[in-house]
Formats: C-alpha cells, sequence, structure tokens
C-alpha cells in the first residue's frame, strides 16, 4: 500500500533562536507519520511538515508545538 503524504506549514510566534526551531522541527519528525519537518531556508518562523493524514493529524502535530510553550497557527494545509 503506497503511503499518502501531504505538508503543512506552521507559523511559529514569538523570538525563537535556530537551536530551539531546530529543537521543535526534531521533536516534529520524531512522531509516528511525519517523514520530514524542517524550518524554512526562506521564512525562520516557518516550519514545513510532511506527514502521513492516516497516521497523525495537523491538529497533533501543531499541539506539539504548542506543548512546548511556543505560540504557533496552521498556515497551508
Amino acid at each position: 500500500m503506497k503511503n499518502y503524504q501531504v505538508n503543512v506549514i506552521l507559523h511559529l510566534s514569538g523570538n525563537l533562536g535556530a537551536a530551539e526551531r531546530a529543537g521543535i522541527a526534531q521533536q516534529i519528525a520524531a512522531q509516528p507519520g511525519v517523514s520530514r519537518a524542517q524550518p524554512s531556508p526562506k521564512a525562520e518562523r516557518l516550519l514545513l511538515v510532511d506527514y502521513d493524514p492516516s497516521a497523525i493529524s495537523s491538529q497533533r502535530i501543531l499541539g506539539s508545538v504548542r506543548s512546548r510553550g511556543v505560540a504557533a497557527q496552521l498556515v497551508g494545509l
């Protein structure tokens, strides 16, 4: 069975350093169903995430960021 992938962009609010953005991306990438999570090379407040919607939801991904105390919003689905 082929794995269906979608992507979402998260907007991270506040002043986050490169290390904190990378830590958030690593936390997201470690979740089952997420194939890639990386900070945008052109916009430091954006995080690009590819995932399998049958394994994890965009809301769950967003919740994992917010659980770190970081304000974030979904930008695109």
